[in-house]
């Protein structure tokens, strides 16, 4: 949510204006008190974070709301995962619209997954802030430097890690899941004898508790780092 609320800074510079952050239930729901937040370090003066069912009353404990925020100029920014259709998020801004806000006013915010996907036709008369795949920074905790500093803290004391090699691209299983590599990490333990650890490192959903399983090193910044599924934590020719 951070590289979002800066994508968001960069688009909506004023830090005076009010804005509304409104989350689409589900994952919406717990990403708009984070970019409410993040958005509240990047110095922005007058922020509120609600939630919101496509198809539901808009904000049905505070219906005067949304006309107080019009009143004030404010923004409204509509929160969500990457939309396939953007039918959700563009049945929520239609309302808007009819509650009186300008196209210009709407501003569907939401991480792309890939830097060339274009903006679903349902949203484009909205001035969207689209995080591009390659500023999300879990491809960052999940590149070769970001990996190394992960699991040199992950190791037991007197473990270093020597090489990071076989570094796969980041991918998503099934395409909208949450990234992860597989990578191999050669290490030397206090005795000097080495070995060859094959890896999985993927993203854990916000607010869940990590799974274990035997061979997990453990978790760092939301990366859970551990085994491969149905295979030896010892690569061929470890020991």
């Amino acid at each position: 949510m951070v590289a979002l609320a800066g994508r968001f800074a960069e688009l909506h510079p004023d830090r005076e204006r009010p804005l509304l952050v409104l989350g689409l239930r589900s994952s919406g729901g717990y990403l708009a008190p984070l970019l409410a937040a993040a958005l509240g370090r990047l110095e922005y003066q007058h922020v509120v974070a609600r939630t919101t069912r496509p198809g539901g009353p808009l904000l049905p404990e505070e219906p005067r709301l949304p006309d107080s925020l019009r009143r004030v100029g404010g923004l409204v920014v509509l929160l969500g995962g990457p939309p396939r259709t953007g039918a959700a998020m563009a049945s929520v801004a239609a309302r808007f619209v009819d509650a009186g806000f300008a196209p210009a006013r709407i501003v569907p915010a939401y991480p792309a997954l890939s830097d060339d996907t274009p903006q679903p036709r349902l949203l484009q008369r909205y001035p969207a802030a689209v995080l591009p795949a390659s500023r999300w920074r879990i491809n960052r905790l999940l590149d070769s430097d970001g990996l190394a500093d992960a699991v040199t803290r992950l190791l037991p004391d007197g473990t270093d890690l020597l090489s990071l090699d076989d570094l796969s691209e980041p991918a998503a299983p099934g395409g909208r899941g949450h990234r992860q590599v597989e990578f191999t990490a050669e290490v030397a333990e206090p005795g000097g004898e080495r070995r060859t650890l094959r890896l999985t490192a993927r993203g854990l959903p916000l607010g869940l508790e990590p799974p274990t399983a035997p061979g997990d090193l453990g978790v760092v910044d939301g990366i859970l780092i551990g085994g491969r599924s149905g295979q030896r934590i010892l690569a061929e020719g470890g020991s």
